[in-house]
């Protein structure tokens, strides 16, 4: 029987005197089927005596909502969704069965460990009093979840949706006609590790720029130490290692982003690690590979560089000391069998060459593309070499030890292909044609490198002023702080200050790194003599002046280091009394200044002594260095790191001779009054003095003087000597003959 109920076509209803009413009895069917309210109509007609109706003669009949007729909720797939902080995920919850009723679904958050009600403001922005309303009709409906960004380091946690009760709003209450389904009412939501729960790594303020000496005084050798801070920052989980190396200024903090393999993979126990081989000042692995098929390092592909950062070129690096007879890889990175290459670098010496092969895919074709290059040179010397193999879309290079062994082109409009797979060191996936010999710090760069930095990383010039260049840190779990130990290299090269910059290279253990602050500059101050030992490599000329007013010139020689500009000092200095003071009455100019630029070797200057007429001993000066000043203004650590003066060649002496008739100059005077000895020094006559007397007066006195000095005591002899006047052979003579001694105290 099929209908909502028992049909009925006709019937007959008698009532007899006295009867007030009468039963039509209509039997509704019980299905299973969920149904909304149901009409049908009963008819009164062809009524037989004196009745009327006093309405219709029709009643409407309506089956009440029936069997689950709102519906049986529950979550349809899928059920389990992963989601980070900040973004938000939705899951469907669908109306099976009956739609006929306005239903309120209700649904609680639980800590899927703990069992733990979630609650507002927590992991999530809403977590309490949720529900979602199903108005007639609707079979689905969409509920949205945030976890909340809350800047807090926390791990993976899941959580589970549940289904827990249903009310209705909207159609009959007096019945259950709404209900949970009997599974899938629950759904787990997990919001991943968020806000470096292992830990982002950087530099703090204190650590970014720190300098060191070189030079040192003794018991100050701590100067040429210093400890770089790496913070932990956010999360302090699990246990991770950062890596570090050290670079020149010349390229700084510009290499492209580098994927250690060896930090990076998984070193099993059957491959061995050899500290004692390190390259000097490198702190990092070193493997050695036997040639055993089944060892090798292999990358986790979330570890691996994307396809996406290589896409437009990328570089290869390694160190390599190979054994006899190697031949092997390096490094590959094939789809997951190992069949094809993606991009691979394979190794095959011996006695008298060594070959590189670069293995590829391109687009537009299913075969491995393969370039071969030959160095004519044997390697296996018990060395270790560079080697690095550089690609863009249109050419391949290889290089050894930073020189450039052979270029091959790609095929035009041609792209090397990168895809999901294994990559490994020191063989092919899964194990074949191993590399015999050792290796350190195989790297893929997501750029391809410059010439610049090619020679970087084969010279690594940090080596030779800091150590270590290159390193590894620790954290356990809970620890926040470690440290990078530097330290400068003591030699006796000239140096300016130099710069290095020390940059995190990457992390593990689901650490990260900070993108702001993951370099620091190490510098290491100047030395021994960088801007130059100065002195006066031979006597100033001439250093015995005949006279007053003599030019006495210089020469100054730069010695040691010539870098940057430097003002030397000179001043002239007189003995005198046992002292040595600044000989400003003796000299034009007794002080000045000569300026090397940079790279000058040597500079003169002059100094002329005054021609200042008064009667002098013999004097000694002194011309000396007195002082230097560099362009940047800093002395440096040392009194000799940076620009000094040569103590044992800092002077030059010049001796001048008595002068201007220091025992005086006797000469006639034609004043009539002698100078008395308060008087200032007598300068020398200009000219011939001229006496004219009258031949009556009979006598003539004549005023001899003693010009310029007083020293000692001075005994002339005078005489008269005929002119136009005689003093014989004329009657009578002009005047008479005299011979006589003048004495001066």
């Amino acid at each position: 029987m099929s209908g909502d109920y028992e049909p009925k076509i006709a019937g007959q209803v008698t009532f007899n005197t006295g009867e007030a009413q009468k039963e039509i009895l209509i039997r509704v069917l019980d299905d299973s089927v969920a149904e909304g309210p149901e009409t049908f109509y009963l008819q009164v007609y062809d009524i037989i005596g004196d009745v009327v109706f006093n309405s219709t003669n029709q009643v409407n009949i309506t089956i009440l909502d029936n069997d689950e007729a709102y519906g049986i909720f529950h979550f349809a797939a899928p059920f389990s969704q992963e989601v980070e902080e900040g973004s938000s995920v939705n899951y469907a919850i669908t109306r099976d069965g009956g739609t006929f009723g306005g239903v309120e679904v209700f649904y609680e958050l639980f800590h899927t460990l703990t069992n733990e009600k979630a609650y507002n403001g927590g992991d999530f922005v809403v977590a309490e009093g949720l529900s979602e309303r199903f108005e007639k009709g609707e079979r689905t409906k969409y509920i949205s979840l945030s976890p909340r960004d809350d800047d807090e380091p926390e791990n993976e946690r899941t959580y589970t949706i549940l289904i827990t009760r249903v009310e209705v709003f909207d159609g009959r209450t007096d019945v259950s006609l709404a209900r949970i389904a009997d599974v899938d009412t629950s759904a787990t939501i997990t919001i991943l590790a968020s806000d470096s729960p292992n830990g982002k790594f950087g530099f703090p303020v204190e650590s970014q720029a720190v300098s060191i000496a070189e030079d040192y005084y003794p018991g100050m050798a701590s100067t040429t130490q210093v400890s770089l801070k790496v913070e932990r920052r956010m999360g302090i989980f699990g246990t991770v290692e950062v890596m570090w190396e050290a670079y020149s200024d010349r390229v700084a903090g510009g290499l492209p982003k580098v994927y250690d393999l060896i930090f990076l993979g998984t070193i099993p126990s059957s491959l061995m690690l050899v500290p004692s081989l390190r390259r000097p000042g490198t702190g990092t692995h070193v493997v050695s590979f036997s040639g055993n098929s089944a060892a090798l390092i292999l990358i986790h592909n979330f570890l691996q560089p994307p396809m996406e950062e290589i896409v437009d070129g990328f570089s290869i690096s390694a160190w390599v000391q190979p054994f006899s007879l190697t031949n092997g890889y390096i490094m590959a990175k094939t789809n997951p069998d190992g069949s094809r290459h993606f991009y691979t670098l394979r190794m095959a010496t011996n006695s008298l060459q060594t070959n590189l092969t670069f293995g590829y895919s391109i687009t537009g074709s299913n075969e491995n593309a393969f370039e071969y290059v030959t160095y004519q040179r044997n390697i296996e010397d018990t060395m270790w070499h560079h080697v690095a193999v550089t690609v863009d879309q249109e050419t391949i290079n290889f290089f050894i030890d930073a020189i450039i062994i052979g270029s091959r082109p790609l095929a035009t409009f041609q792209t090397i292909i990168d895809n999901f797979g294994s990559l490994t060191v020191g063989a092919k996936y899964p194990g074949s044609d191993q590399f015999s010999g050792y290796l350190q710090d195989v790297r893929v760069y997501n750029r391809k490198f410059t010439d610049a930095e090619i020679l970087e990383l084969y010279m690594m010039p940090a080596g030779l002023d800091i150590t270590p260049i290159s390193g590894y840190i620790t954290y356990p779990t809970a620890s926040q702080n470690g440290n990078i130990d530097i330290q400068s290299i003591q030699d006796s090269e000239e140096e300016s200050d130099e710069r290095f910059t020390v940059r995190l290279l990457a992390a593990k253990g689901g650490a990260s790194l900070s993108l702001s602050d993951n370099l620091a500059t190490v510098t290491v101050l100047k030395s021994d003599n960088a801007n130059g030992l100065f002195s006066f490599p031979q006597q100033c000329q001439p250093a015995l002046p005949a006279t007053e007013s003599t030019s006495i010139t210089c020469t100054i020689a730069r010695q040691r280091g010539d870098d940057g500009q430097v003002i030397v000092t000179w001043a002239v200095y007189q003995l005198f009394s046992g002292q040595f003071t600044l000989a400003s009455e003796d000299f034009v100019e007794y002080t000045g200044q000569v300026v090397f630029e940079a790279g000058d070797r040597s500079e003169t200057f002059s100094v002329q002594l005054k021609a200042d007429g008064i009667p002098e001993p013999e004097e000694v000066f002194e011309i000396r260095l007195v002082n230097v000043t560099t362009e940047d203004g800093t002395v440096g650590t040392t009194n000799i790191s940076g620009a000094s003066i040569d103590t044992t060649l800092r002077s030059s002496v010049v001796t001048m001779r008595e002068n201007d008739f220091l025992n005086g100059l006797l000469q006639f005077s034609t004043s009539l009054i002698p100078p008395r000895p308060e008087d200032p020094f007598i300068p020398p006559a200009q000219e011939r003095p001229t006496v004219r007397v009258a031949e009556e007066a009979g006598i003539v006195r004549l005023l001899v003087v003693r010009a310029q000095g007083y020293q000692g005591e001075v005994t002339v002899e005078w005489k008269t000597t005929d002119g136009t006047a005689k003093s014989f052979g004329k009657t009578p003579p002009d005047y008479s003959v005299s011979i006589h001694l003048l004495c001066y105290n």
